[in-house]
């Protein structure tokens, strides 16, 4: 809901101005369209439990986790969605082993509410300051004078195969590619926004030089496959993108026998169907494979077709590694992911400064604060991260700066009600050391 709030806020969801009513919602399901005629992919509702909300009603759209007030709702529909239907026309199955599908079913509520929405401000996130997820005008306006702008839409960490690829298909440097992670919710066992942000700002000084760009996407995955599809371009389109990456299988996911809900080139086949309607152009995206004889990545069908011997990790064996501790090879990983994933995984959290306190105080445990200098994350002092991460003994907050000149490693102890400040990681774990028992 936050999410979707926020782009309906921000012009992301333009053309619709509000959560969905039930004429809108009716036409999504059945047609793919908004009443006026517009392709829509996906649902935008605001499920409540609330049986006292009425049409006329002005509704305060509030998140003491996101800021506070947000938006006003003014209520113009309020109607009892069938779910199943909803399930079966949008997502392509009535099955609650699809991850949204079982969402649905389980965690939202049974009555939706519609109507325009009166933004008062933008959500804000414990792991990322708000001036750092651009609107839709904002991001216009930076590539402004650009003719092609290419966009990836990404729920992963970053690793060479996609810069390989970024290459592959934008030229090397000739068009500006973005890399847009969503920063919502998503499958339960990706890594979450609060993890991977630190890794694309750690990787951002060094991919602005080849033209590549990482800026944020707050939305929520709902896994729809084809439909999903058209909703990323609806919204990318707005952002001010003329070309989208399309991915095999793009938003896609499995059941729990491992089978596909989707056919591994629908998305892209719809995609093809309404790029031109839309306005925004697709290109398919190109697997990467690494070559280890001459130390590159070549696509695979390039691969295939010239019998060459490469190499490649799956997406599972490199999470696997990552839980683990384990190895991950340079050909594959940026060094500077492998070790903020391996110190971040389950255990650790990324912040902003002015949510750290506050969430320390609920804490069972003390904390560390690292705030690196825009130097420090270029020249990849994150080990330091990594190294307090691996002792497990602090619930660990990496906070993001840009005009941070200094390292500083903050120390809380709630329970004493105390706060330390470091200006270098030995002189924090000489403290920590002379403070064991």
């Amino acid at each position: 809901q936050v999410c979707d709030l926020e782009m309906l806020m921000n012009g992301a969801h333009t053309p619709l101005t509000g959560f969905m009513t039930l004429d809108e919602y009716t036409h999504c399901l059945e047609e793919m369209r908004l009443p006026e005629g517009a392709v829509w992919g996906l649902p935008v509702v605001l499920d409540v439990s609330d049986d006292s909300i009425k049409v006329g009603d002005e509704v305060l759209l509030h998140s003491s986790a996101h800021g506070g007030p947000l938006a006003i709702l003014d209520v113009t529909s309020v109607y009892k969605p069938d779910k199943q239907k909803e399930a079966k026309e949008v997502y392509g199955t009535d099955s609650d082993e699809h991850p949204f599908v079982s969402y649905l079913y389980s965690a939202m509520g049974h009555t939706y509410v519609g109507g325009n929405v009166r933004g008062i401000q933008l959500p804000q996130r414990a792991f990322l300051p708000p001036e750092k997820v651009f609107t839709p005008k904002r991001l216009r306006a930076k590539f402004d004078g650009e003719k092609e702008v290419v966009v990836f839409q990404c729920r992963n960490p970053l690793h060479r195969a996609h810069v390989a690829m970024f290459t592959e298909v934008a030229g090397d440097g000739e068009i500006p590619v973005v890399v847009h992670p969503t920063i919502g919710p998503s499958k339960d066992d990706d890594f979450e926004a609060a993890i991977r942000v630190p890794t694309y700002e750690a990787l951002q000084p060094v991919l602005s030089k080849q033209k590549i760009f990482i800026e944020y996407f707050p939305y929520h995955m709902r896994l729809g496959g084809p439909r999903e599809t058209i909703q990323h371009m609806i919204a990318r389109k707005n952002y001010g993108f003329t070309q989208m990456i399309v991915g095999r299988d793009h938003a896609g996911c499995k059941d729990k026998a491992g089978n596909d809900f989707y056919g591994p080139y629908d998305a892209q086949e719809l995609a093809a169907k309404y790029e031109d309607e839309i306005g925004i152009k697709t290109i398919p995206f190109k697997a990467m494979v690494y070559y280890p004889d001459e130390d590159r990545y070549v696509t695979k069908e390039a691969a295939k077709e010239q019998g060459l011997k490469t190499m490649n990790i799956s997406g599972t064996e490199f999470r696997r590694r990552i839980n683990a501790g384990e190895n991950v090879p340079e050909w594959y990983a940026y060094s500077e992911v492998v070790r903020l994933l391996q110190a971040s995984y389950h255990y650790c959290m990324a912040a902003n400064e002015s949510f750290t306190e506050e969430i320390v105080q609920k804490l069972n445990k003390e904390a560390v604060v690292l705030k690196p200098s825009a130097e420090s994350r270029q020249n990849g002092l994150l080990d330091a991260y990594s190294q307090l991460s691996k002792q497990h003994t602090h619930t660990l907050f990496f906070v993001l700066e840009d005009d941070a000149s200094d390292n500083t490693f903050m120390l809380y102890r709630p329970a004493a009600g105390e706060k330390h400040q470091f200006t270098s990681l030995d002189d924090l774990k000489s403290h920590l050391q002379t403070q064991q028992p």
